[in-house]
């Protein structure tokens, strides 16, 4: 199953759990998901289906944030801008090819 084409993705954590985790994705605009399958089951592929959960805002990972941003880098995300919103830290990442 291939990745969409055009994604849009937040990564975000409590700032405190940074280093950590646990870790959330999230996506929007996505009828019916709260990520898309085709990254649900890339992320299932390459962090263990055991380290992930459905969370009422996305897919939660007990990774820390690098990690996971790591891992959706190596699939064609970038990240396009950071900030604290809150409590938490959050990376904005998209995929355009």
């Amino acid at each position: 199953m291939a990745l969409p084409l055009h994604s849009t993705l937040t990564v975000s954590c409590e700032e405190s759990e940074e280093e950590s985790g646990p870790t959330l994705v999230h996506s929007t605009g996505v009828a019916g998901y709260k990520v898309q399958p085709e990254i649900i089951q890339f992320l299932q592929n390459e962090c263990s289906n055991d380290k992930l959960c459905d969370h009422e805002k996305g897919l939660e990972c007990v990774h820390p944030a690098a990690h996971m941003l790591e891992t959706l880098q190596r699939a064609g995300f970038s990240v396009t801008a950071s900030a604290p919103a809150g409590s938490r830290m959050m990376w904005f990442l998209t995929k355009t090819s």
